[in-house]
Parts: C-alpha cells; structure tokens; sequence
C-alpha cells in the first residue's frame, strides 16, 4: 500500500484579507497560487504542505470556545523561535496560552477562533526561551491508577457536577465533597479546583450503555435486543448484571469494562495534555 501523506488542510474563514494578516502577516506563511474556485479564499505553503483559507459563513462560534487551544481542534506549526512569535501575539494583543504539557509551544486562535499551536523546533530558539521550557517541562505527571480512582470518585455525583479534578499546575488530584467541606487532595490538604481540568463523566466517554451495547454485539449477539430493552426501564444496569451473572460471564465484562475505561481514559489524559507515569 502506498504512503498517505498530508497534503493540506482547509479552514473556513470570514474575511480572508483579515485572515491573510493573520497567517501571511503574523506568521510568516508565504502565499501562493490558487486557481479560480467560485468563492474566495487563499492558499498558503507550510513546507511541501498546504493550508486552504476557505471564505464561506462560518459555522461555528467565535466566543464560548475552550480558553487554551490545546483542548479544542487546532493546526500545529513548526517554528524556530516560539518566544519571537509570542512577542508578535503580545504586539497585537492576541491571547495565548502555553503548552500545558512544558513542551515549547504556545496557543493562539485565529480572527474566526481557529486553533494555532505554534511548536518550537527541538533545539531552536533563544536561551531564555529554552531556559523557560526547560522550567516548566519537568511536570511529575500521574499514574494511571490515580486518574482512575478520581474518576470513579467523580461517578458518585450528579451528571453534570464534577467533585474530582486534575490540577496540573500543582500536580495535584483534587476531590470537592460536603463530606470534605469543600475541596481536598490526597492527603486532605485543602485545595483550590479553579483553573484545574476536572474528570468526565463516562457518558462522556461512551462508556454508558453504548459498551454494554458493543460487548453484547461482540459476546452475546443474540441476546443484544434483550438488553437494548433493559436499558429502556430504570435499573438497567443491576438487571444487567444479574442477566450476566445467571451467565457465568460477570467477570468477562468487568474485565471489559476495565479495559474500554482505561483506554478512554488515557485518550483524554492525551487530549488535555495530561502526563502520565509509565
């Protein structure tokens, strides 16, 4: 099979003048030829890449985004010196953000709030700017058992309540609960959750009644209308177990349940830039 590469990427902009001054003016990306195509736009080159500024009605919102772009989709560029870029966004009064991660890298967004990574590449850049990653890149991360007891923790609320969270800045988990009078780390210090990362709920991540569902379709195919009609009532989820354990297969779908929970888990540890202990 042959290799797949990227060859561009397009994104919908609402004034391309305005858009050009951004990528073309701002970043430094060189404009090159687009043929006629019936609505405006531009075409920009990124190394043997292309990225496509498409001026139609933007669908989606400029304002109620997340506030750090690594936690919304995003492009993400090669630069040599991230701390001469985040002069030209301070000049300009743009916000940004730094990788929360401790990598080199910086967030911005767009005139129409697209996400913009901007990466320094390994070995590039001023001293200080290197100074400075390198003192912000030693997070002590989190063990994966430690993700998963917050997140089971969190399960006990309402839907739509976090009470566990992941505080990176203190690399630290926090649990808010009258029981606690508020909010506490593991070793019931009181903490303050603003501005941390808190846990989702497993509906969030598929892992309700959509796996019950996958591991009916990949166990027990011909009893998947059945349990679809348990989850139609309250309860579902101990008639479940009981209908599984009549079976002799409870343990097969704790295992399964583990393993989805685990790897979800560690996607979204990967999309909030989350480190994780081996």
């Amino acid at each position: 099979m042959a290799e797949v590469q990227l060859h561009h990427v397009s994104l919908i902009v609402s004034d391309t003048r305005n858009a050009l001054d951004f990528y073309n003016g701002l970043l430094g990306l060189a404009v090159i030829e687009r043929p006629a195509l019936g609505f405006p736009g531009a075409w920009l080159g990124i190394g043997e890449q292309q990225l496509h500024l498409l001026e139609l009605a933007n669908p989606d919102p400029v304002s109620g985004r997340p506030e750090h772009g690594g936690r919304d989709r995003h492009i993400a560029l090669l630069v040599d010196a991230i701390d001469a870029y985040e002069e030209r966004l301070k000049a300009r009064d743009i916000p940004f953000t730094r990788s929360r991660s401790g990598r080199a890298a910086l967030f911005c967004r767009d005139p129409d709030g697209n996400g913009v990574e901007l990466v320094q590449r390994p070995g590039e850049g001023s001293p200080a700017s290197q100074e400075q990653a390198e003192s912000e890149t030693p997070r002590k991360g989190f063990f994966m058992d430690e993700i998963v007891n917050a997140f089971f923790f969190s399960e006990w609320a309402p839907y739509g309540e976090p009470t566990a969270f992941v505080c990176l800045e203190e690399n630290r988990i926090v649990y808010c609960s009258s029981e606690y009078g508020g909010c506490v780390d593991d070793n019931e210090e009181e903490m303050d959750c603003d501005g941390c990362i808190p846990l989702p709920h497993k509906n969030e991540l598929d892992l309700g009644k959509r796996l019950v569902f996958s591991f009916m379709q990949e166990f027990m195919a011909e009893d998947l209308n059945k349990v679809e009609r348990m989850f139609s009532r309250r309860g579902a989820y101990r008639r479940f177990k009981a209908y599984l354990e009549e079976r002799d297969i409870l343990e097969r779908w704790y295992d399964y349940e583990n393993s989805a929970q685990e790897a979800a888990l560690r996607a979204w540890c990967e999309w909030n830039e989350i480190p994780l202990k081996d």
